[in-house]
């Protein structure tokens, strides 16, 4: 009887799960922009040695600069 009820569960939670897409894309450098180069430059760097943490974080802080210096 237990095995039936875990089916029972399974299926239901089957049916709630979201399907997630892949990750977004990485923002560009604005042209002329020393902070996003900056930012390229770094997530580069961090992506060359493996440390794909600060490559994520480079996205995020390129991100918000993107917002708040380059905002149309």
């Amino acid at each position: 009887m237990e095995s039936n009820e875990r089916s029972a569960d399974t299926e239901a939670l089957a049916g709630s799960f979201a399907c997630l897409s892949g990750p977004p894309s990485e923002p560009t450098a604005h042209p002329g922009c020393g902070e996003c180069l900056s930012f390229s430059v770094a997530r580069q760097n961090a992506r060359s040695t493996g440390d794909y943490s600060a490559v994520s974080d480079a996205n995020v802080l390129m991100r918000r600069h993107h917002m708040e210096a380059h905002a149309s």
